[in-house]
């Protein structure tokens, strides 16, 4: 829910956001891309860590947490964006086995 609402949010003007959901190679993925302000190259790096933000009045929790719990279920979130031209994250998850 948070990547959701941070692509909304990276979107003041408007925009579209796309969420899609896929299998391969025995992992689900789970993508939010939006056509918002995207993310500054020197921020890239930095925006998983905690108390880290770039959002007035926001806590720099969200995308740690997020993180955090993706992980716990051996997972991983990645990033993509250029300024101007939006962001999208992808949840990478182990897919169980089948029975």
């Amino acid at each position: 829910m948070n990547l959701v609402k941070n692509a909304y949010e990276a979107m003041p003007s408007g925009g579209d956001l796309t969420i899609s959901v896929y299998g391969r190679d025995r992992s689900a993925y789970l993508s939010v891309k939006d056509t918002g302000v995207g993310i500054p190259a020197k921020d890239l790096g930095h925006i998983f860590d905690e108390l880290f933000t770039s959002k007035p009045g926001g806590s720099g929790l969200g995308l740690a947490i997020a993180r955090q719990v993706v992980r716990q279920h051996g997972g991983e979130v990645s990033v993509e964006s250029e300024v101007g031209n939006g962001a999208t994250f992808t949840i990478q998850l182990p897919m169980g086995k089948s029975r």
